[in-house]
């Protein structure tokens, strides 16, 4: 059985100018006698417009626009045009939430995300390294073409399809010996979501059976066990980008708290998560792991035996680096509400070679002050798998504070006492052990 597809065309600008008329209230003349029935319908129209939105926005063009995954999210738009990025544009945003919306929730994951936040923060990755990204690309679908299947005169998955598979892999693939038959089983539920929900070459209402199996196919072919030249160099470019993503982590769990706003975290993502869209966000949590990890990080200090950052960051892919970041810092924050929920945001200015690839600001309530500094495009800061701190990457680097601001300060993650010299600290000492540091002003 074969399926046509409508051929589509491009709409005329007339059509939404017109559409821009009636909801704008904008009559062709005046008066309307028929101005009660058109405000009826723009409220009717209200009620169901939201919705309308979601299925044609995230449910439609998110599967089927796969640049960069990570930007199709609930809340975001890839497709605006004129968007601005950067650490001023970071600032502007904080300070129009904190004057507009300061107690709106920070929320990374929820149930309704198309990618858990971890799993956005390592697809980011791709981002600072689009030449890498682009060859190892095509060095896959030369590899993969052999087990596509023409159904309809089409290949089985299409190039588009092909980019949605890889990044999906890339974005869930664990730090342990991998289950393929379990990875197999998430991405296939996925990828036939995918699928009918971009309604490209199948849909809900008619599937396309055969091009469905094709997919699978093609799918369980990817991942069989060796022999598998796709596999091992797909291994080979997860180990390069895995720990540049676990840095992007913890800067974005670190801004989430400090940030105006309400820090939310989405049960389980105190520990690495790494999920796709719906039901896969929704599996069970396994909470045993995450509160034998919490048990371990307090029991060491209770104990007072302290706790070493870096051996927490050769530890990494256990994800207790997380925990612990998200367990100091959600403590301090209870311990000084009045400085996070009306507390001032200051940005910081960075100096040196690298200030570009930094973020940091203040907040500060009376005489109360905490200094957020995370690393940001660190993927070609140092090699893959050597995180970005120390001398050999900051130095000559450094953060200038405001002029009133105290110079004792300590390292809420490392315990470590720093001292400001004429309104600077360089880099070297805050980010020494850590590429991200949570800074409060000594009593």
């Amino acid at each position: 059985m074969t399926h046509r597809h409508p051929v589509t065309s491009e709409v005329s600008e007339a059509v939404f100018d017109f559409f821009r008329r009636v909801f704008l209230l904008e009559p062709p003349c005046e008066p309307v006698s028929y101005r009660a029935e058109w405000l009826d319908f723009l409220m009717r129209w209200q009620q169901f417009s939201g919705a309308v939105m979601a299925k044609g926005l995230e449910d439609t063009a998110f599967f089927v626009h796969h640049g960069l995954l990570s930007l199709n999210e609930v809340g975001c738009n890839p497709f605006r045009r004129g968007i601005r990025f950067g650490v001023a544009a970071f600032h502007e945003s904080n300070r129009r939430r904190q004057k507009e919306y300061p107690f709106s929730l920070n929320a990374t994951s929820t149930h309704d995300t198309k990618w858990s936040e971890d799993v956005r923060a390592r697809i980011n990755v791709l981002s600072e390294i689009p030449q890498e990204w682009r060859r190892r690309l095509a060095h896959w679908s030369k590899l993969n073409h052999s087990k596509k299947t023409e159904v309809a005169g089409r290949l089985a998955p299409s190039p588009n399809e092909e980019v949605l598979l890889y990044q999906a892999l890339l974005g869930i693939w664990p730090f342990t010996e991998p289950n393929l038959d379990e990875i197999r089983e998430r991405i296939d539920g996925f990828l036939l979501k995918a699928v009918r929900e971009a309604k490209t070459h199948s849909n809900w209402f008619s599937p396309n059976e055969p091009y469905e199996a094709a997919i699978r196919e093609f799918l369980a072919a990817v991942v069989r066990p060796e022999p598998n030249a796709f596999l091992r160099d797909f291994l080979q470019f997860f180990e390069e980008i895995a720990s540049r993503g676990a840095c992007n982590a913890w800067s974005q769990v670190l801004v989430k708290m400090t940030s105006p706003g309400i820090p939310d975290f989405y049960q389980g993502n105190g520990l690495w998560q790494f999920r796709l869209t719906d039901p896969d966000n929704r599996n069970v949590v396994d909470y045993r792991e995450r509160g034998e990890t919490m048990e371990s990080l307090l029991g060491v200090t209770v104990r007072n035996e302290g706790l070493c950052p870096r051996q927490l960051l050769e530890n990494w892919r256990d994800g207790s680096l997380k925990l612990y970041l998200a367990q100091k810092v959600l403590n301090f924050r209870r311990a000084h509400k009045q400085l996070f929920m009306q507390g001032k945001y200051l940005p910081l200015r960075a100096t040196g070679p690298h200030k570009e690839r930094l973020c940091s600001y203040v907040r500060q309530w009376e005489g109360e002050w905490a200094i957020t500094v995370v690393s940001r495009l660190a993927a070609t800061l140092s090699e893959p798998g050597v995180f970005p701190v120390g001398e050999a990457v900051w130095a000559g680097n450094s953060i200038v504070l405001p002029q009133r601001a105290p110079s004792g300060w300590t390292n809420l993650l490392t315990g470590e006492s720093i001292t400001a010299l004429r309104h600077s600290i360089p880099l070297t000492k805050i980010l020494s052990d850590l590429p991200f540091a949570f800074l409060v002003a000594e009593k």
